[in-house]
């Protein structure tokens, strides 16, 4: 990508790291630009600027500019769009803000801009923050996050056999369930997410351990048609947090 100068845009914040005692670099999910890398000031203000640059912080942002194809973005200013204070004070939501921030920038390629997701993203952090059931978040989200890359399978008709293959992404019969081969009842459940958002109706209400296989199970199937296989480190976190 050549040289960029936009005069606003909006992020979901996925990531920031240290870069010297005044400056962090900020990992974001742009709308008009995808998964970008940002040089961020902090300087004195680090303590004020902790919510700012928080997993899913949702900022409005001016003067956004890069010179050439290579190196960090830079912007003249910042500001919440939204208070997502919960999302640093319970640990349900933080482990689910997490989550989704590193599943993004460990899986969409950076600089390919897609304001579907983003769009997905935005509204999944705004719920995670004030739904009274944190941990549908994810599975709703990832749900949304299969139909929008496009990997949705077609509905399973009556001769298909009730299993899935997360590599072909196709139907098939499952005589052992696998990482990469669901069982009927995984299979069913992730049809049944799949269907209920297309209709835009009520997101099934699944047992927490079918949530607990169906949320790995479904990022190594995005992973498998998208980035290749790539570890999630908070995904652990996250298990614990709702085990």
């Amino acid at each position: 990508m050549a040289s960029v100068d936009l005069p606003a845009d909006r992020w979901v914040i996925l990531s920031s790291v240290a870069h010297g005692d005044s400056a962090w670099i900020v990992r974001a999910f742009s709308w008009e630009l995808g998964v970008i890398a940002v040089w961020t000031p902090v300087g004195r203000l680090k303590k004020r600027k902790v919510a700012m640059f928080h997993p899913l912080a949702l900022l409005e942002v001016n003067g956004i500019h890069r010179k050439g194809s290579e190196g960090l973005y830079r912007f003249k200013e910042a500001r919440r769009a939204v208070q997502m204070d919960a999302l640093m004070t319970d640990v349900r939501r933080s482990a689910v803000a997490f989550f989704l921030a590193e599943l993004v920038w460990r899986t969409l390629p950076e600089e390919h801009p897609h304001s579907e997701v983003a769009d997905l993203l935005w509204s999944a952090a705004i719920s995670l923050c004030t739904t009274d059931a944190p941990q549908h978040v994810h599975l709703r989200f990832l749900t949304g996050l299969v139909i929008q890359l496009g990997l949705a399978p077609e509905a399973p008709s009556p001769e298909h056999a009730p299993g899935f293959n997360l590599i072909s992404g196709e139907w098939e019969s499952v005589h052992l369930h696998s990482e990469d081969l669901w069982d009927a009842g995984m299979a069913s459940a992730f049809w049944s997410c799949l269907s209920a958002a297309k209709s835009g109706v009520a997101h099934p209400i699944l047992p927490g351990e079918m949530r607990r296989r169906l949320v790995p199970g479904m990022v190594r199937y995005i992973q498998h048609h998208l980035s290749g296989l790539r570890t999630i480190k908070s995904l652990q976190v996250l298990e614990e947090v709702f085990a």
